[in-house]
């Protein structure tokens, strides 16, 4: 049933149709052994991965999920979360039929990164797919691999972040004016649509500059990801809130707020600054 609570709505996966499909297409196809999902910190991975999960389930094809966050990085704690005693019984299981392994996360898995590609990859039977997703991109050794597909995952479309919006009860206009800042990237947008659930009718109010945008600063600011917003798009963010600096929380007479403003990378890497669990 559709409900009408936009809190409920908007937890919801919306867009990214031609992602998922061109993700189902590759895992379910037999052709590919290992399918590496990547991009950066709250740009849906993971929403993604589940909705692909769902869609798998719909059609007989076994998915087994796993949050990497969760299980210890040793071959111990994978076959444990697998629910199994050892590489041969957890090979034995697979014979069963088609399968997805999903390690979710993947980025705080890289310690067993060599293992995985020496040792459990070439013991996958037949119509076996490991699905990997994480923030950071596969290192050279994986493209050796026969059946190995990179897929790197950007921006959503402006259609679909309006979609997304939409789910927050916020028109066409007010998501073209708060994606003029977002560019597509989910968490943002997500953040900004909640700020306006939690105030309706104040954050895009007409002020001296556009409140929806600082809104999805501030907000991207609090889950440690104004670098992510404001590095990619240096000109067009510079634009709307070089003037706004103290309503955002930036000091522009520190070396690191400038480098915010003008896309120059600081110590941090900014796709690891978010918390676990802070993307969609």
């Amino acid at each position: 049933m559709l409900t009408t609570d936009p809190r409920a709505r908007a937890g919801a996966f919306v867009g990214r149709a031609e992602d998922l499909a061109a993700l189902d297409d590759l895992v379910r196809s037999g052709n590919q052994t290992v399918v590496y999902l990547h991009g950066v910190a709250g740009i849906g991975k993971s929403m993604l991965v589940g909705a692909l999960v769902e869609r798998l389930a719909e059609t007989g094809i076994r998915a087994l999920r796993l949050d990497c966050r969760a299980i210890e990085p040793t071959e111990r704690g994978l076959f444990a979360a697998l629910g199994t005693d050892g590489l041969e019984s957890f090979v034995r299981a697979l014979d069963a039929g088609q399968t997805v392994v999903v390690l979710d996360h993947y980025e705080v898995f890289r310690l067993m990164d060599t293992w995985l590609r020496q040792v459990l990859v070439p013991a996958l039977p037949k119509g076996t797919c490991l699905l990997l997703s994480g923030r950071e991109q596969p290192v050279a050794a994986w493209f050796s691999i026969g059946g190995f597909r990179g897929v790197p995952l950007g921006p959503m479309t402006p259609a679909d972040a309006g979609l997304l919006l939409e789910a927050f009860d916020i028109g066409a206009d007010d998501a073209q004016r708060i994606n003029r800042i977002a560019h597509g990237h989910p968490l943002a947008l997500t953040l900004a649509g909640a700020g306006i659930l939690e105030q309706p009718g104040d954050l895009l109010a007409p002020r001296c500059a556009p409140a929806g945008e600082l809104e999805v600063l501030r907000r991207a600011r609090g889950h440690g990801v104004e670098q992510l917003v404001l590095g990619h798009h240096p000109v067009a963010v510079g634009q709307q809130v070089g003037e706004h600096a103290e309503d955002l929380g930036l000091d522009l007479d520190q070396a690191p707020a400038r480098a915010q403003l003008v896309g120059v990378g600081v110590d941090d890497d900014p796709a690891e600054a978010v918390p676990h669990g802070g993307g969609v």
